[in-house]
């Protein structure tokens, strides 16, 4: 579910339905620069392409605009166009920086735009949002560290199936972009429904 926000810049309403957010031309703070350490990375939506933070779960939900293309975080290799997730699953193996070695993975794809074997760049488009797994939300994505080259995301006991993965790839997108992901993860439900008795 959606959270209103000062992250989200403004909604245009047509026919009385929420249907665009826009996204910050960067940089998104007078004054801010994406810290050095994490300098190799991008941000996996384009500047000015909409954008809206979702929950924190195993990786990082947003929405974006259906049919909107989604970037590499990092210079990598693609390991996967297809997999673990409803419809198209783009799992990476970055190459450089902190994070070199680890697996990215772009779920609830419509499409891949990359092909296994193939060396991509930061910022090169690697899919096309399409919500698949979350009909409600047709811009629907999630970029999260995956476990494997397959696209195996961690598992969870917790009802929000929030991962400390899931919260290192918060902490990178807030890094990247702070105006437009906060701080703190959303979670969603914010807390467990308490157990019944038997």
């Amino acid at each position: 579910m959606l959270r209103r926000s000062a992250r989200a810049l403004a909604v245009l309403f047509l026919a009385g339905a929420p249907t665009a957010l826009l996204a910050a031309p960067a940089p998104a703070i007078p004054g801010w620069t994406v810290p050095r350490p994490v300098a190799m990375y991008r941000f996996p939506v384009a500047d000015g392409q909409l954008f809206y933070e979702e929950r924190t779960d195993r990786g990082q939900d947003f929405a974006t605009r259906p049919g909107g293309r989604v970037l590499a975080i990092g210079r990598a290799r693609v390991m996967t166009d297809r997999g673990y997730f409803p419809g198209r699953t783009v799992v990476l193996q970055l190459l450089d920086g902190p994070f070199a070695g680890r697996f990215v993975f772009y779920g609830h794809a419509r499409r891949a735009l990359v092909r296994p074997g193939q060396v991509v760049r930061a910022g090169q488009p690697v899919s096309i949002a399409g919500g698949v797994g979350a009909p409600h939300d047709p811009g629907h994505m999630e970029v999260g560290f995956a476990l494997t080259q397959d696209g195996v995301i961690p598992q969870s006991l917790s009802c929000d199936h929030y991962t400390r993965s899931g919260g290192q790839m918060h902490s990178l997108m807030h890094q990247l972009n702070p105006y437009l992901v906060g701080a703190a993860p959303i979670h969603d439900p914010p807390r467990c429904p308490p157990k019944r008795r038997r």
